[in-house]
């Protein structure tokens, strides 16, 4: 499914063709979104849960950023009415609690595909070492203040990062969630193209949207989890580096 920046880069369902959707046995989503750093709104997860009752859908719903959201509300698939009917919710402790390789989460939801989840996974693995589990109960009995702390973390490198962008003369729709942020490459430029350019010039990696999938052409996605003074570094070597770009 294309992810279009016209539609905040959530997929228009009404576009997926009937003959195709009845074909369908899941359907994959993941919000807030890696790369765009778009979230889902209420009316979407609605409409997605009504499509998925239309055409006998699964739905599987990755929702491991579901705390690292900055200018939109905190969202869960199953906030939404007859959600746990037709789907389920995936998370993680990867992306909240800094737990990442720590290989521990979750799924909630529909009982049948939970049921069917937990047959294939005990085929599969012996389960999570009793430590990390420890480790998981005290991150989320602590989890409200660090929450809050990370998303200081975050939030503060992105108003450096937006705001060297904006000096540069980037202008563009604001991702509300992740810790990404999903930027347009300047005119005359690939992603790739332009992820060289930075890296020639200023000793800076970014990801090319291409990495993504062909819709993300045309892209470059910043990373907020360098430390701030390394973060710091990087945006004065491109503010000298690069200068002002077009559009």
């Amino acid at each position: 499914m294309p992810m279009r920046a016209e539609n905040r880069f959530l997929p228009n369902l009404a576009e997926i063709p009937a003959d195709v959707a009845r074909q369908a046995k899941a359907f994959y989503l993941n919000y807030p979104n890696n790369p765009t750093g778009a979230v889902a709104t209420p009316s979407f997860l609605n409409e997605l849960v009504a499509f998925a009752r239309d055409y006998d859908i699964a739905i599987c719903y990755d929702n491991p950023y579901s705390e690292v959201v900055f200018d939109a509300e905190r969202l869960s698939f199953l906030n939404a009415p007859g959600a746990k009917e037709v789907g389920v919710e995936l998370n993680s402790l990867s992306k909240p609690y800094n737990m990442t390789g720590w290989r521990i989460g979750m799924a909630s939801g529909n009982p049948e595909i939970i049921r069917a989840i937990a047959a294939s996974k005990s085929n599969t693995d012996s389960g999570v070492f009793n430590a990390v589990q420890y480790a998981g109960i005290e991150a989320l009995d602590r989890c409200d203040a660090f929450i809050d702390e990370m998303l200081a973390v975050y939030g503060r490198r992105r108003e450096k990062v937006l705001a060297l962008l904006h000096e540069l003369g980037w202008r563009f729709e604001v991702p509300k969630g992740t810790f990404y942020l999903w930027v347009p490459v300047p005119s005359g430029y690939t992603s790739a193209g332009f992820c060289d350019f930075v890296f020639e010039k200023a000793a800076v990696v970014l990801a090319p949207g291409a990495a993504y999938g062909v819709n993300g052409e045309g892209y470059v996605r910043f990373s907020l989890t360098v430390e701030d003074d390394r973060l710091e570094e990087a945006l004065a070597r491109m503010r000298t580096g690069i200068g002002q770009v077009t559009f």
